[in-house]
């Protein structure tokens, strides 16, 4: 994924996460990779659906995209 994208996403995914958790969140540490990223988040009640809304709403405003933006894993 390219650095800019994958910067402007990480910032998106965030921005969204943060509005529907109604909160600031602490973002320890960002990894690009060559086919993903990785944003690791701390956060004492953060909810799986959330994280699964937030990336629907990034990934819905880049339906033309060619990968998804974000993708839950693990």
């Amino acid at each position: 994924m390219q650095n800019k994208l994958a910067h402007t996403s990480e910032h998106a995914f965030i921005g969204s996460l943060q509005k529907l958790m109604g909160k600031t969140l602490n973002v320890r540490k960002v990894e690009h990779r060559d086919y993903d990223n990785l944003v690791l988040i701390t956060a004492k009640d953060i909810e799986v659906d959330s994280v699964i809304e937030a990336e629907r709403e990034v990934n819905s405003s880049r339906e033309k995209s060619y990968y998804p933006l974000f993708r839950i894993t693990g």
